[in-house]
């Protein structure tokens, strides 16, 4: 006896006026279709990682198969459009990033490359509490790619408070299809999805705390030991005393701290302790965590620098070559600024921002 195939298709909540048009659409193109047999949902499509390697059809890549095109950016309508600039680097991507980043409430500098950030975004909060958060990045490129092919296709052009709204419905929807987390609306998922302890046991997971002083370390526990967590555990005296004890000679990296400065080396590095390290030594694979935000090398000094025009004051990845070549500075455009601040050598610690006057403040 033949038995009619059908598909069976459950969805997690009603649809919207503005989405029945999709609905339909999804419809016709799964008609002609047939099921073998009833099963459980699996996914079938596998990534293929073109946007991580630099594959997506940006202007760059349709130039070199032969197409003659502008090759500016649609979005910020300031630079070159490739698949960094587009998906890390346009203002308007940028944007986007902050305001992911505002809502896991966390501080992030993006690094220079997809993949790079890409290995540096996975399980960042741990296995156990980064499956929303690892989920972040595909919800924005796609957002992303979608406004860029609306504006080129289709010459329209939301504003960004809508590509923010597209945004968190995505991550909430993807979210909600692989069961995490259970928010039956979206702005409680924003708050689920913003605190990496929402799903941990209170009383029997050690919580360690650690930051560049201490003091708000003593704050945050103070607060989650309202919240109901038990085990909780600071470094005393911050990041700052344990090197001052133990010593800056495993340390790499800077410090954050809250003024306009930012980043800074550890005090404890002063000159007769600190290793002389060649500029030019390779990081073991071992080691490896980021490149250089301007020439994209993976080097000994990699840290955290401000860019030496004070108006710019971006916070980036830089190599102590191009530190050298460009005066502190990110990049050619602001060599040229008015107010620069020295660029001092080796782990010296920058004054706060005040103490550099105008008069002062043009590199020599």
């Amino acid at each position: 006896m033949y038995t009619a195939r059908t598909w069976n298709i459950s969805f997690i909540r009603d649809f919207n006026d503005w989405e029945l048009p999709a609905v339909i659409s999804f419809f016709t193109f799964l008609q002609p279709f047939l099921p073998i047999r009833e099963r459980r949902d699996t996914m079938r499509w596998k990534l293929r990682r073109s946007a991580a390697r630099g594959k997506i059809l940006t202007c760059d890549n349709l130039m070199r198969r032969g197409y003659i095109l502008a090759g500016w950016c649609c979005m910020c309508k300031n630079h070159w459009e490739t698949g960094d600039h587009l998906l890390l680097h346009c203002e308007v991507a940028t944007a986007l990033w902050n305001y992911v980043f505002t809502m896991f409430g966390i501080q992030w500098v993006l690094p220079a490359t997809v993949l790079d950030m890409l290995f540096g975004w996975h399980n960042w909060f741990g296995k156990r509490s980064s499956a929303v958060w690892n989920l972040a990045p595909l919800c924005v490129m796609w957002s992303l790619w979608q406004e860029r092919n609306r504006r080129i296709f289709e010459d329209l052009e939301k504003p960004f408070s809508h590509l923010q709204e597209q945004f968190s419905g995505l991550l909430f929807d993807c979210s909600r299809s692989w069961g995490y987390p259970e928010a039956p609306c979206l702005p409680d998922f924003v708050d689920i999805a913003s605190d990496p302890l929402a799903n941990v046991d209170k009383e029997k997971t050690d919580i360690l705390m650690y930051c560049t002083g201490g003091i708000r370390c003593d704050v945050y526990s103070t607060i989650l030991r309202q919240q109901g967590f038990q085990n909780l555990y600071t470094l005393k005296g911050g990041v700052s005393h344990y090197l001052k004890n133990e010593g800056p000679a495993e340390w790499v990296g800077n410090l954050f701290v809250f003024d306009s400065r930012l980043s800074l080396p550890p005090s404890t590095y002063k000159s007769k302790s600190v290793l002389k390290a060649s500029r030019s030594e390779q990081v073991s694979e071992n080691n490896t965590f980021a490149r250089c935000y301007i020439c994209g090398s993976q080097v000994s000094e990699l840290r955290h620098r401000n860019c030496a025009n004070l108006d710019c004051n971006l916070l980036f990845l830089c190599c102590a070559d191009c530190v050298e070549d460009l005066k502190g500075c990110c990049g050619v455009n602001c060599i040229a600024a008015p107010r620069l601040r020295p660029v001092l050598p080796g782990h010296q610690r920058y004054k706060k921002w005040h103490i550099y006057r105008d008069v002062d403040c043009k590199a020599s």
